[in-house]
């Protein structure tokens, strides 16, 4: 058994913290290191998301950590967030037609 150390328990704290319902919260099949690089987001939703997306898409920490650090949630939010600005054809064929 390892040793328990201040720093693993101010991480069993701070998961009890950002999971107080756990086992009936869902944290998927992930490992303890997974989820201590989770509970250091400060929202819910985003933490949400990365366990989310760690239990299907089976991420490694280190793919984890690399997505967390680049900001992958916030750009997936803000791209749609983000209004589509394309024109159909038949808006730029009228277009060019009415300039003639």
């Amino acid at each position: 058994m390892q040793k328990l150390t201040e720093a693993n328990l101010q991480n069993i704290r701070k998961f009890y913290l950002t999971f107080p319902e756990f086992p009936t919260c869902r944290v998927g099949n992930l490992a303890w290191s997974h989820l201590t690089r989770i509970m250091r987001l400060d929202s819910q939703q985003e933490r949400e998301y990365y366990i989310q997306e760690t239990a299907i898409g089976n991420w490694s920490v280190s793919v984890l950590e690399r997505n967390i650090k680049s900001g992958y949630y916030r750009r997936l939010l803000s791209s749609q967030k983000q209004p589509k600005r394309k024109k159909d054809a038949l808006t730029i064929v009228n277009t060019a037609l009415n300039s003639l």
